[in-house]
């Protein structure tokens, strides 16, 4: 799967896809229908900090990774996730309900923000996933 390791001394971070749709069927406003599998990012570091805030957001990308602020309406489920450290610092930002309304080939940008108290660290690190198929209702069945 798709990871980022980032090095800032003294701290690392490894932004990391553990698991993502590779397909779906469409959802519309009446019909939530979510992506087939997890979407699952993890973040793995060494800054402990017990007051750092991390927020994992995620937008939709067409098939060749641009991004469009018109096609965020396509994207329905929750888009963000705000966790606080813990120790052992291995996080999970999972999002189950996940679904996109339009049919065809997208990607899922994950943003991660991290900011440390007294600002000692401020990270941003972007991971995209790869190409998820989104089927009409009756072409699904086939697939």
């Amino acid at each position: 799967m798709n990871s980022i390791i980032f090095i800032n001394p003294p701290f690392f971070y490894n932004f990391k896809i553990e698991s993502q749709s590779i397909r779906g069927r469409q959802s519309s406003s009446s019909t939530k229908r979510h992506l087939d599998d997890r979407n699952l990012v993890t973040l793995s570091t060494n800054n402990y900090h017990a007051d750092a805030k991390i927020l994992v957001c995620v937008h939709l990308l067409n098939e060749h990774g641009r991004y469009n602020e018109l096609d965020q309406k396509y994207l329905d489920g929750q888009k963000l996730i705000e966790a606080f450290n813990s120790y052992p610092l291995t996080l999970n930002f999972d999002f189950p309900n996940l679904g996109i309304r339009k049919t065809g080939r997208w990607k899922l940008a994950y943003t991660l923000f991290l900011t440390s108290p007294k600002n000692i660290e401020n990270v941003s690190i972007h991971i995209i996933s790869n190409t998820i198929e989104v089927y009409s209702s009756k072409s699904y069945r086939f697939y």
